[in-house]
């Protein structure tokens, strides 16, 4: 079992499709600070598109699901308003009853 990924060059991280990948040795994080189904607030109301997570995460490794379906970042379905914050924006409001969850690295 992996315990943390280390700042080798030969360093792998496995990506969405549970496939192998190299990685950036200089994106090297424990593996406490990957996070997986993190459900942010407030609860979706069909008005609401600003949304928190409970800490900080590091920009670039947000992935946003809705309904179980992954959103596309950069503007297009989310953005990440203030990745340090936690704050993340969607582009049309999650109604009342859909799931919103996030998977991301952590700051800390």
């Amino acid at each position: 079992m992996i315990t943390k990924v280390n700042r080798n060059p030969r360093c792998l991280k496995v990506n969405i499709e549970r496939k192998v990948v190299k990685v950036d040795p200089n994106m090297a994080f424990p593996i406490t600070r990957f996070k997986y189904f993190q459900i942010p607030t407030p609860t979706p109301d069909g008005i609401e598109t600003v949304f928190t997570l409970s800490e900080g995460y590091v920009s670039g490794t947000l992935t946003v699901y809705r309904d179980q379906l992954a959103m596309q970042g950069g503007g297009v379905d989310f953005s990440e308003t203030t990745p340090a914050s936690g704050i993340l924006t969607m582009i049309s409001a999650p109604q009342i009853g859909e799931v919103i969850w996030c998977n991301y690295i952590s700051i800390s």
